[in-house]
């Protein structure tokens, strides 16, 4: 009997849904806009199901069955997927951000150098006395939410022009005070 890998099996994607996906995301990456950026990406990467590929190393590529080593079909796929999603995150990057990823042969190297490169440059903006904008607290704050929070997060940063913090807040209570109204309308109906 083959050994399984410790990474749930995963849908092989389609150039087609990569494609697609091209079309979700409203901005590239570059020296400006990297909370954004990040915020829409890890929005959609989590909703295929593909963070594994951020955050962990691959499968093996190659597992024992009955004590011989054979093709690791989990690898297959997820070298399949990851070459689809790094090619799609290149091509949502601005030249001067490509520069820093240069040499990455998987989503996860590619993720970790844009991270090591601008994640601290946007901390240091308001240790510099330059204030995050508007439209990065919005995404930070979405990125914050939990899944429960989904359909609001895309309804409300699906395109451009993105609300303000203040009206992003507002619309956020608005829902969590619906929510809670039609759990009650629903506890008052049942007998």
């Amino acid at each position: 009997m083959a050994s399984s890998s410790n990474i749930q099996t995963e849908a092989k994607l389609s150039l087609q849904t990569i494609h697609q996906c091209a079309n979700l995301i409203s901005i590239k990456l570059s020296n400006n806009n990297y909370l954004l950026w990040r915020s829409q990406v890890l929005h959609l990467i989590s909703n295929l199901g593909l963070n594994n590929h951020i955050s962990d190393d691959s499968p093996p590529q190659t597992i024992s069955n009955n004590g011989k080593s054979i093709a690791n079909p989990d690898f297959s796929v997820w070298a399949h997927n990851d070459g689809l999603l790094l090619t799609w995150l290149r091509g949502m990057m601005m030249e001067d951000v490509l520069t820093l990823v240069v040499g990455g042969q998987t989503v996860k190297e590619v993720w970790l150098s844009i991270e090591e490169n601008m994640l601290p440059a946007t901390k240091d903006l308001a240790t510099i006395g330059k204030p995050l904008t508007d439209d990065d607290k919005v995404f930070q704050l979405a990125w914050a939410l939990r899944p429960k929070y989904a359909n609001f997060k895309t309804a409300m940063l699906t395109k451009p022009p993105y609300p303000s913090l203040k009206l992003f807040l507002s619309a956020l209570q608005n829902h969590e005070q619906t929510v809670i109204a039609q759990k009650n309308d629903g506890k008052e109906a049942d007998p």
